[in-house]
């Protein structure tokens, strides 16, 4: 589902959507749990890209998605690049 919804936003919309950002997250969260790390990796770097560019603001939740990517990291054994995202 959440695939299909990235997908439909991407037709429908500019890419820095704010819609397309909340189903890149829900996207991750699933590949991530799927163990789908490197697709997850995707995801969530879009997510941020997305949200960042359309926003110049602090936003909350952009902490646990910066705690995510450092545990897709760490679960494909890329230790360094996750020690980025925890700090």
């Amino acid at each position: 589902y959440a695939q299909q919804a990235v997908a439909q936003i991407r037709k429908q919309s500019n890419p820095d959507h704010p819609a397309l950002a909340k189903y890149l997250g829900k996207l991750a969260e699933l590949l991530r749990r799927q163990k789908k790390y490197n697709e997850a990796i995707e995801a969530l770097t879009e997510k941020l890209c997305c949200h960042l560019s359309s926003t110049h603001e602090y936003d909350p939740s952009l902490a646990a998605d910066y705690y995510y990517l450092g545990n897709c990291y760490e679960a494909l054994h890329r230790y360094a690049d996750a020690a980025t995202f925890y700090q």
